[in-house]
């Protein structure tokens, strides 16, 4: 049911397994599935709860983020 109210935005995964939006850097782990989304575009999920996944194919991926602004302050 949770899924049925999420924003979902895609975005295409750079060669190096990275996916940037809304000024985060998104690393994805290196895996066999996630090596299949180099190239391709993946869904950012976002939940109410404030939660978000990266979907490829309905598969969740693991990720962490790199925010950019942190560094700034």
């Amino acid at each position: 049911m949770a899924a049925f109210f999420t924003w979902r935005e895609p975005r295409r995964v750079s060669k190096s397994l990275t996916v940037q939006y809304d000024k985060v850097l998104y690393l994805i782990e290196d895996s066999e599935i996630s090596r299949k989304a180099i190239g391709k575009y993946i869904e950012v999920w976002h939940y109410p709860d404030g939660r978000e996944e990266l979907r490829l194919n309905d598969v969740a991926l693991p990720y962490s983020t790199y925010d950019r602004l942190s560094e700034i302050g």
